[in-house]
């Protein structure tokens, strides 16, 4: 064989310094097949590779029957047998499993003996495609006390990410301490203990890639919710997200940033679109949002798992406050919806202390019943504030949850399933 050379850089002082040299011959084809005849035969066998290609193999144009299902395509008045196949061009983008068999060289009347391996692999022709379907144009107005996003991708979409820059620092994640993706804030994590902190040893989602928590990052970013689709959202793409746009400015503009994630993607959010090959839209937008809101402080984040025996918090501006009214009056101007309906207003309570961004709100604390329901994966919760004497007093706080089996004794109707 030629001489070959390799540069090792020295080891420290004191290690030790140990390499193992590999090569193999070549036989090239037509090179005979080895029978494993023996335990010596087998040992020698496996240590000799046989390579085999797909000449010329293109996914873009590959002719292939989806599914692996050897369909035809029915077609009036003609036979079965002379039914088109109801074949593909060019793989999906996606997981694709490839199989193959290794035959050993036995005889044409012999029963063959094979093996097959399998290999999933990834066709990445392009990134991630999707459309931000409200707001739908740059530079639309948003208002209210928040407003609901939707953005509608294709199937290979794992997750959705959204990062919001508007004109008011004061609604910055930082402030607010919740994870509305706005501004300066800080990265996702799982707050085991309920205090409100990341603490050593608690799941966070690196969004920089540093393998550190950052308790400040400019800019942040919060996951969307995948949502079953609403026939109403008229789009191509099959896939729907959803994000609440929280604690809107009063005038101003602002950018919504949205990435789309596949499986190929790098959840580096430092990198730009093209280096983390992800799908981007960007959008321009008009703020004019309420003087006064509410928010829903706990559960803090979209995602969030409870059961019937966490307590929601509600916190609600100190302006609305109405001393000369009993707490049960106060109380009854929130409804809480769960599954689509108002619940039992059973066990509320206000605490008038200061709590929130600026300690400028007041707190409804609403012990949640047992919600849970195998029919929805996530739950949406939607507490509505509603002045009896001002209809334009209205304001309303999204939240969607996971919603865990009750902890207490319940009734189940297992039979018959359904009414």
């Amino acid at each position: 064989m030629p001489w070959a050379s390799v540069n090792i850089p020295k080891p420290a002082t004191g290690t030790t310094f140990t390499y193992k040299i590999g090569f193999f011959k070549n036989e090239g084809a037509g090179a005979p097949s080895w029978w494993p005849a023996d335990n010596n035969a087998v040992t020698y066998k496996k240590k000799m590779l046989t390579t085999y290609q797909v000449a010329n193999f293109n996914p873009a144009t590959v002719q292939h029957f989806p599914h692996n299902d050897y369909a035809r395509k029915p077609t009036d008045g003609v036979t079965y047998e002379n039914w088109p196949w109801a074949m593909q061009t060019g793989l999906s983008e996606g997981f694709h499993i490839l199989r193959a068999r290794a035959f050993l060289n036995r005889g044409a009347n012999q029963a063959p003996l094979y093996q097959t391996f399998t290999q999933t692999f990834y066709y990445d022709a392009q990134t991630p495609q999707g459309v931000l379907a409200f707001p739908a144009t740059n530079n639309a107005t948003v208002g209210g006390s928040s407003y609901e996003m939707v953005v509608r991708t294709d199937m290979t979409v794992q997750e959705v990410w959204y990062s919001i820059n508007d004109s008011d620092t004061n609604n910055d994640d930082t402030i607010t301490k919740q994870q509305n993706g706005n501004g300066i804030g800080f990265e996702p994590f799982v707050d085991a203990d309920a205090d409100g902190a990341w603490d050593s040893g608690e799941t966070f989602t690196d969004l920089n890639g540093n393998g550190t928590y950052d308790a400040s990052l400019n800019p942040t970013w919060a996951k969307a919710t995948e949502v079953t689709p609403n026939p109403s959202v008229i789009s191509s793409q099959p896939r729907e997200w959803r994000f609440t746009y929280n604690n809107i400015p009063l005038t101003g503009a602002g950018t919504v940033k949205i990435r789309l994630v596949e499986a190929s993607s790098s959840r580096n959010f430092s990198l730009d679109a093209a280096a983390a090959h992800v799908g981007e839209i960007t959008r321009a937008i008009l703020t004019q949002g309420n003087a006064e809101r509410i928010l829903i402080g706990f559960p803090a984040n979209d995602g969030d798992t409870v059961d019937d025996n966490y307590t929601m918090q509600v916190w609600f501006p100190k302006s609305i406050s109405n001393p000369s009214i009993t707490e049960a009056e106060m109380i009854s101007r929130f409804t809480f919806f769960a599954q689509g309906n108002a619940q039992d207003r059973t066990g509320w309570s206000i605490n008038y202390g200061s709590f929130g961004p600026g300690n400028n709100f007041h707190q409804l604390s609403i012990p949640l019943p047992n919600l849970y329901n195998t029919a929805f994966h996530q739950q949406e919760f939607r507490v509505v504030y509603q002045d009896p004497n001002d209809d334009e007093k209205t304001y309303t706080a999204i939240r969607r949850v996971v919603v865990n089996p009750g902890t207490k004794p319940f009734t189940r109707i297992t039979s018959p399933a359904v009414s």
